[in-house]
């Protein structure tokens, strides 16, 4: 791409994904900036020597035998506490068409226990905590971010259910609807909705096609209240 490099890194579990490993970097009249010609020349120093580590493992692979384990992250264990760790398996995608493109899988614990597992930048632990202990929300079993990346690692207990639109396209029923109206009034009472209002931002990649936000909900934009009883009412409206 012209004086432009970018390095990215890709792997195949049931599908390609492919992620950046550097920004992009300027090559052009590097002989003028010593830092910036040292940080390039760092780059294809590991880039030389990660290829010769990669040819080296693949190998010596027996690609006879491709575990399953493959498909999943490599995380498979939560802590309860300090001395108690549960180790769980994976079972596959909670959705299982793969349509969401979210990082959330169903596992199953040692103990023989149905978890999901999801793996999130941001992720708001009171506020499933104060949903869970009213019962309108699974258990919050755990909740702490990976010391290998950025991610939230968040295990909760496992419902069997549908969503909402699919168990009922037409219309809501008064029940659920007070359901979702307690579980707003908890949070708002503690100045929370997906974060804290007034603080907590919506997704840069808020989907803004399937979905038909309140006036004034934009990517990156601050939670309100308001925006919360909307769509509450939106729910109840629809036919």
């Amino acid at each position: 791409m012209g004086p432009w490099l970018c390095v990215l890194g890709a792997v195949f579990t049931d599908k390609p994904i492919i992620q950046p490993l550097t920004p992009l970097l300027w090559l052009g009249h590097m002989h003028a900036r010593k830092p910036q010609c040292r940080e390039v020349t760092r780059l294809f120093a590991a880039l030389s020597t990660g290829i010769l580590e990669l040819e080296k493992f693949y190998s010596h692979l027996d690609f006879k035998f491709v575990s399953e384990a493959r498909f999943f992250p490599h995380i498979t264990s939560f802590n309860v506490d300090a001395e108690h760790e549960v180790r769980f398996s994976y079972e596959g995608y909670a959705d299982p068409d793969g349509k969401s493109n979210k990082a959330v899988f169903v596992a199953n614990t040692q103990d023989d226990r149905k978890i999901v597992v999801k793996f999130t930048e941001v992720y708001n632990n009171k506020a499933h905590s104060l949903l869970a202990a009213k019962g309108l929300a699974p258990p919050l079993l755990a909740c702490d971010r990976s010391t290998f990346s950025n991610f939230i690692v968040v295990v909760m207990g496992y419902v069997d259910g549908k969503q909402l639109f699919h168990k009922y396209p037409h219309a809501t029923p008064s029940d659920v609807l007070d359901k979702v109206s307690k579980a707003l009034r908890i949070l708002h009472s503690s100045d929370l909705g997906c974060g804290k209002v007034g603080e907590g931002e919506y997704p840069a990649d808020i989907n803004l096609v399937d979905i038909k936000w309140p006036e004034g909900v934009s990517p990156g934009g601050l939670l309100q209240f308001e925006y919360d009883n909307q769509m509450l009412r939106r729910l109840g409206l629809r036919e």
